[in-house]
């Protein structure tokens, strides 16, 4: 039996047959890690054999689970490598069915093409430690290769995720559980010669026979010696697809480097960012302390000068995160290092304010928050409005995906293009918001979702965004831009590479907003005049708050009784 006992078919008891596969309930604890866990088996799925053993057959023995990270072993594992950080890792396994016998098997090499960035660094250790393995017959010793399946491995997700290298090691020839005690033994007397040439790779020793060092190992601190949380990056040695990595609590980072010198950035926010360059040698370790030194803290003050909505969301975005505020304050007050941001204030039917800037003195910004309106809205229920070269974009349900099928495929170039001229729109201001609810799933940096404007003849254009990488739950995205010369035509283009492929994404409710200026009445900031507005009205009155053209209708420079007369007449006439 190959599963854990998940309950497959919900059926309240345990299933499976006495013999090789066939097993209805049970979920393969190698296909439930979250990183392509999508392409793994899905539920009673028949399996085909293998080209070197056609009639070996072990149906639903490879189940991925209902979703990734759904079975608590896997969870376990998760946190456990999360917490500590690990530098090497080997998964032992056992192949029943001789098509992946004898073999040490290292993240990862997709479509003999698409390799991990650390790939010359792993593939050495794991030829070095299959080298050492003997094989059952005696005859030669264990095979070394890259792995190119893509189905929610462990030794992909660990090294994706957390940077620590796990090989995965199919022990023994055929057999999954010998009863034969020699055989057991001498199967992990032959396999213990690599796991300790692997064990003192990781320690950072060549003592007896051992392997190049070739490691760096630094730590982190302040000023006052403390350590710090800071983002480690090799330059050479990393790529989109990684997941950012980080000291542990004690300010330590361990790498396994080449022969090269490499450049290294280590940052963290509120401090200096450290440019440097690191080599290693053979024979021992390369210790290496890094001091950040902590930048200075400026304010950032924003004064809404008119009404605000009853609760508006702040965005504070920076190169290393975002925070997120939720107030109803008329005055906000910031404090951040210096550095380069970008604030986005949003609320429900206003216009989304967004600043950039560099800080390096205290700034406040007087900012009125105007109600927006809807330039276009597509809602993807049908395509007259679009020119769809290619044929790939499909509307279904209200949504536009790239493609009919659950994965797109290769070497596509097509786009979609708005047959609206948006210059010709009533309303229209040459400084729009582009707002549209997107997931996507794109192979990082090689297939990519492309925005622009473009003119009608397709002559000229401006680039406005580039979208790739993974996030298949629905976000908004949120992009001002700015009607230049002939270029009014938005336009979507969709391009991949020929290799690797993922389910693409998917686009709903589109939208272009223009800002509404200041509308008279509309306290709230709804984009409509009604009773509520009246209320809204009597507190400013009561709490005496600054004039300004929504609450001084009459235009006297008095917010009175008056004005919520001039209130009511607007909202009777309308």
């Amino acid at each position: 039996y190959k599963k854990n006992k998940y309950d497959a078919n919900m059926n309240s008891q345990f299933d499976f047959v006495v013999c090789i596969g066939d097993d209805i309930d049970g979920v393969d604890l190698n296909r439930n890690y979250d990183f392509n866990w999508i392409f793994g088996d899905e539920f009673n799925h028949l399996d085909t054999g293998c080209s070197s053993n056609p009639s070996y057959l072990s149906n639903y023995d490879y189940y991925r689970g209902p979703y990734p990270f759904s079975e608590p072993e896997i969870i376990a594992i998760r946190d456990f490598a999360l917490e500590n950080k690990f530098l090497l890792s080997v998964a032992y396994h056992s192949s029943r069915s001789g098509c992946v016998s004898e073999k040490v098997i290292s993240p990862w090499l997709w479509e003999n093409e698409k390799g991990a960035p650390d790939l010359d660094i792993i593939s050495e250790l794991g030829i070095q430690i299959a080298e050492r393995i003997p094989s059952e017959d005696g005859l030669g010793y264990y095979y070394p290769g890259n792995s190119i399946s893509m189905r929610g491995n462990a030794h992909d997700w660990f090294y994706k995720e957390t940077g620590c290298i796990q090989y995965l090691i199919e022990v023994g020839s055929s057999d999954m559980q010998p009863d034969n005690v020699d055989l057991i033994e001498s199967t992990i007397s032959y396999n213990m010669q690599g796991l300790m040439h692997l064990l003192k790779r990781g320690a950072g020793t060549n003592i007896q026979n051992g392997p190049d060092v070739n490691q760096v190992s630094g730590i982190v601190k302040n000023s006052d010696g403390y350590p710090i949380l800071a983002k480690v990056e090799i330059i050479e040695l990393s790529g989109p697809v990684l997941t950012d990595r980080y000291t542990d609590n004690f300010g330590r980072f361990r790498r396994l480097l080449g022969q090269e010198s490499y450049n290294l950035i280590v940052s963290a926010f509120g401090y200096e960012t450290y440019h440097g360059v690191v080599s290693s040698t053979s024979n021992s370790v390369t210790d290496i302390e890094i001091i950040l030194n902590k930048l200075p803290l400026r304010s950032v003050g924003l004064n809404f000068t008119g009404s605000v909505p009853a609760n508006y969301n702040i965005e504070i975005k920076y190169e290393d995160g975002i925070d997120l505020f939720t107030t109803s304050n008329q005055i906000e007050s910031f404090e951040y290092p210096i550095g380069e941001y970008e604030i986005v204030i949003t609320s429900n039917k206003t216009y989304p304010k967004f600043l950039s800037f560099t800080l390096e003195e205290d700034i406040i910004y007087n900012l009125d928050i105007n109600c927006r309106g809807i330039l276009l809205r597509e809602d993807f229920n049908e395509a007259s409005n679009w020119d769809n070269f290619g044929s790939y974009f499909v509307n279904t349900d209200g949504v536009l995906k790239s493609q009919e099928n659950t994965y797109y495929i290769y070497n596509i170039d097509s786009y979609y293009k708005s047959l609206v001229d948006l210059s010709s729109l009533d309303n229209f201001n040459s400084n729009l918001i582009l707002s549209f609810n997107i997931k996507k799933e794109l192979e990082w940096v090689n297939d990519k979702l492309s925005f622009v404007l473009e003119s009608e003849d397709g002559s000229s254009s401006n680039h406005l965004l580039d979208i790739s990488g993974h996030d298949f739950e629905f976000h908004q995205i949120l992009l001002p831009f700015e009607i230049i010369d002939e270029n009014k035509y938005l336009k979507m283009i969709f391009n991949t590479d020929g290799s690797v492929n993922y389910r693409g994404f998917s686009i709903d409710d589109l939208q272009v907003y223009y800002e509404i200026d200041c509308k008279q009445g509309d306290i709230d900031l709804s984009c409509t005049r009604t009773i509520l507005d009246v209320i809204a009205l009597l507190d400013i009155i009561f709490s005496s708050d600054d004039v300004n053209c929504r609450t001084d209708l009459n235009n006297d420079n008095n917010i009175d009784i008056f004005d919520i007369v001039t209130l009511v007449e607007i909202i009777l006439n309308n």
